[in-house]
């Protein structure tokens, strides 16, 4: 969290930001509303993954400069291989196990050409799951049974996607 990170190099405009959100926004007289420079960030895994390092992609809506890793705020993991400039910017997230791994790019982390900032910060968020969830069947028919069809339930420990009943 931070508070007054970033004004305007011209100073015609001051925000004040707290955990990435624009609380207030300062504009002097006579000045121009700037152009938005806003980011969103993507990755190529889906939610939930269990892929490790989770690769990250920043696109920016106009070339910035002042990116850097210290911009990036991450919950259960860590940032690698950061590269980039201009528009684009990669690096990886290596979580720290499973649960919900969150990166979060704030207001204010990058400036364009005309000295505007970046707005209300991205984030990107997947759930890292690397364990097998247990399975138990069980059936109220005795065994052995000569009974056709028999009727079994099928309880995991945690909730799976993709299975469905024949």
């Amino acid at each position: 969290m931070y508070l007054a990170k970033k004004a305007r190099r011209d100073f015609s405009s001051l925000f004040l930001c707290l955990a990435g959100i624009t609380i207030i926004t300062i504009g002097c007289p006579g000045s121009t509303p700037s152009e938005t420079l806003s980011v969103t960030m993507s990755t190529t895994v889906g939610d939930p993954t269990d892929v490790s390092p989770i690769p990250v992609s920043a696109e920016f809506s106009q070339p910035v400069t002042g990116f850097d890793l210290s911009d990036l705020v991450v919950s259960n993991g860590a940032i690698n291989a950061f590269t980039g400039s201009g528009t684009t910017y990669t690096f990886e997230i290596v979580p720290s196990g499973e649960d919900r791994v969150t990166v979060t790019i704030n207001a204010g982390a990058a400036v364009n050409s005309s000295g505007d900032f970046n707005a209300a910060g991205a984030q990107l968020s997947r759930m890292y799951d690397v364990s097998r969830p247990s399975a138990r069947l069980t059936s109220s028919h005795p065994s052995p049974s000569q009974e056709a069809p028999i009727a079994v339930t099928a309880s995991f420990g945690e909730t799976v996607k993709g299975f469905e009943a024949a």
